[in-house]
C-alpha cells in the first residue's frame, strides 16, 4: 500500500469497522477528526481513563481533544500531527494531559494518519500511561541535584546524609533502564553485565551463550512492512523467553538479534533447547509477491571452551551463528566443529503452537491497528493478522471468503491454518446456507458436515484430515465495491 492509499475516502463501513476494533483493545485508542475542530469521533473506555474521563464525556461535540492537553504541550502535538499528515509518518511523543480534577498526568501518544473523509483528515491516537515513569525520572533529577548540593556543603562542613529514602526510586529507574523498551527483555549492556556476573559467581559451571538471529529479516520488512516485522520480533522474543528459566539471561542485542545465556547446563540440554527454539519460532508469511519463512540461525559458544568472559563468548557465538547461515540457515552451530560436531540444520517447515502463551493483546494491537492504516502488502499483512487471531483463540484455521455476486460460490481470499499448509484461492461451488441468510455483521455458528462432504477441497491438505470439520463460525461483512465477504473460523 503506497501513500496514496491514505487519502482514500473513508466510508461509513470503514469507520464502523474501526469502532468495533477499538472497543476491544486493552489500551487507549481514539479516532480524531482533524481540521479546525480536532474532535474525538471514536474512543474506547481506556482512552484518557487515567485522567478520570469516561467515554461519553470525551465524545462531547463541544470539546476539542486540545482541551485535554496541557497548554505548554499543545504546540508540540500540533507539530507532530502536521508531520503525520504531510509525511505519512507515525509520530510518538510524551504529553502532559489535564485530569478531570485539574491536575497534570503524563501520557505517551502515538499518532498516525488514518485517512480522509470529505477532504478532512482523520487520525488514530494510541495512548500509554507513563506518569509513574516520568515521576521516577523527576525524582532522580531531584536526587542528583540534592547529592550535588550535599557534596558542595560537605566540602565546608562534616555532614552525613541518609539516602535510604531514595533507594526505591533508584532501583525502579535502574530496572527500567536495563530493559529493551520494545520487547521488555534485557538490553545489550545489561546482558553483558549479567553474563559476567554469573561467570564470576560460578566460574566452574557449565554455561553456554546463544546468539540468535532472525533469518532474512530485511526481506520481511521490505515485502510486508515494518508492522509485520515488529510482530515477528515480538513473537521471537516471546518464544525465547518461554524456553529459558528465570535464572537464565534473555536479551535483545540488535534489531533482529537476541542473546540467551544458559547457566549450569549440559551440551545435551543445549542441543535440545536450540532445536526447540528453531522449531517453535518457524512460521510462514504469505503475501501477493513473496512467501517468506521466518526462521532462526543460532550460534553457540561454550564457557571455558570458547571463552571465559562475555565479550569473547559473544564474538565466538557470532562466528558460530554465521556458520549456521553459511550452512543454509534455520539451525544452530557450535564454534568448533571438530570438538562439538553438531550443526543442527532443521528441515524448513512450519508448525504453529496455539497454546504458546503470548502477550497477545499488545501484539495484536501493535500490528493489527497498523494494518488498517499503512500496510505495504495488504494481502500478506492480512494473512499475518489471521494467524494472530488463530493463535490467540486456539483455532485450527481462519479464512476470508468472498461471496461471488450472482453465483452460488465462495472464493477464498485470505487464510491461515495452524499446520502451515498453503492453499490456493479456491472457489467452492456451493455457499454455506447459514452464512448466505445472515445479515451484515451478524455472527453465525453452524454445522457444516454436509457442506464438507460435498466440497472435499475444503479440507484438502489438512494435516489432521482424518478428523472432519463439523462446525464453522464466522461473521458476514461488506467490503470495497459493495462486495460481500465473510471471516470464517
Amino acid at each position: 500500500m503506497d501513500y496514496a492509499d491514505f487519502e482514500a475516502k473513508l466510508d461509513h463501513f470503514d469507520m464502523m469497522k474501526c469502532k468495533d476494533f477499538i472497543y476491544e483493545m486493552p489500551v487507549g485508542i481514539a479516532v480524531v477528526r482533524g481540521g479546525n475542530e480536532f474532535r474525538l469521533e471514536i474512543v474506547n473506555k481506556e482512552f484518557l481513563l487515567p485522567e478520570g474521563y469516561l467515554r461519553e464525556e470525551l465524545l462531547d461535540p463541544n470539546r476539542s481533544y486540545m482541551d485535554y492537553i496541557y497548554s505548554d504541550d499543545i504546540d508540540r502535538f500540533e507539530e507532530a500531527i502536521e508531520k503525520c499528515r504531510i509525511h505519512k509518518t507515525t509520530e510518538v511523543l510524551e504529553l502532559r494531559m489535564i485530569t478531570k480534577s485539574g491536575e497534570v498526568h503524563w501520557e505517551m501518544i502515538q499518532c498516525k494518519l488514518y485517512g480522509y473523509r470529505d477532504a478532512v483528515p482523520y487520525y488514530i491516537l494510541t495512548s500509554w500511561d507513563i506518569h509513574e515513569r516520568k515521576g521516577l525520572e523527576e525524582e532522580l533529577k531531584l536526587l542528583d541535584e540534592k547529592c550535588r548540593m550535599l557534596e558542595e556543603v560537605n566540602q565546608e562542613l562534616s555532614l552525613e546524609y541518609d539516602i535510604s529514602s531514595d533507594t526505591k526510586t533508584q532501583e525502579a529507574l535502574w530496572a527500567e533502564m536495563r530493559l529493551d523498551p520494545f520487547t521488555r527483555v534485557l538490553n545489550k549492556v545489561a546482558a553483558g553485565e549479567e553474563v559476567d556476573r554469573i561467570i564470576e559467581q560460578n566460574p566452574e559451571g557449565m554455561h553456554v551463550l546463544f546468539l540468535i538471529d532472525v533469518d532474512d529479516f530485511k526481506q520481511i520488512n521490505d515485502n510486508f512492512g515494518h508492522t509485520v516485522g515488529d510482530t515477528v520480533i515480538l513473537d521471537v522474543a516471546q518464544v525465547i523467553r518461554e524456553h529459558f528459566s528465570e535464572d537464565d539471561i534473555v536479551a535483545r542485542v540488535g534489531g533482529d538479534e537476541f542473546l540467551a545465556f544458559m547457566k549450569n547446563t549440559s551440551i545435551e540440554q543445549v542441543i535440545e533447547r536450540a532445536e526447540k527454539l528453531c522449531q517453535e519460532a518457524t512460521k510462514r508469511l504469505i503475501g501477493d509477491e513473496a512467501i517468506i519463512n521466518v526462521t532462526l540461525s543460532i550460534g553457540l559458544a561454550v564457557y571455558r571452551t570458547d571463552g571465559e568472559d562475555y565479550e569473547t563468548l559473544f564474538s565466538m557465538a557470532d562466528r558460530a551463528m554465521y556458520q549456521t547461515k553459511s550452512a543454509g540457515k534455520n539451525g544452530f552451530s557450535f564454534v568448533e566443529k571438530d570438538k562439538l560436531p553438531l550443526t543442527g540444520q532443521r528441515e524448513k517447515r512450519v508448525e504453529g503452537d496455539s497454546t504458546r502463551g503470548q502477550d497477545a493483546d499488545k501484539e495484536f494491537l501493535h500490528f493489527a491497528f497498523s494494518l488498517l492504516s499503512h500496510a505495504r502488502d495488504i494481502n500478506g499483512s492480512l494473512n499475518v493478522l489471521l494467524e494472530q487471531i488463530g493463535k490467540k483463540y486456539g483455532l485450527d484455521s481462519v479464512s476470508i471468503f468472498e461471496h461471488l455476486e450472482d453465483q452460488p460460490e465462495l472464493r477464498m481470499m485470505n487464510f491461515w491454518n495452524r499446520y502451515g499448509h498453503t492453499y490456493t484461492r479456491n472457489v467452492f461451488v456451493n455457499t454455506i446456507e447459514a452464512f448466505e441468510r445472515a445479515k451484515m455483521g451478524e455472527f453465525v455458528a453452524t454445522d457444516v458436515t454436509d457442506y464438507v462432504e460435498n466440497n472435499p477441497g475444503f479440507i484438502k491438505n489438512r494435516k489432521d484430515s482424518h478428523t472432519p470439520i463439523r462446525y464453522l463460525a464466522g461473521i458476514k461483512f461488506e467490503f470495497s465495491g459493495n462486495r460481500i465477504g465473510g471471516l470464517y473460523l
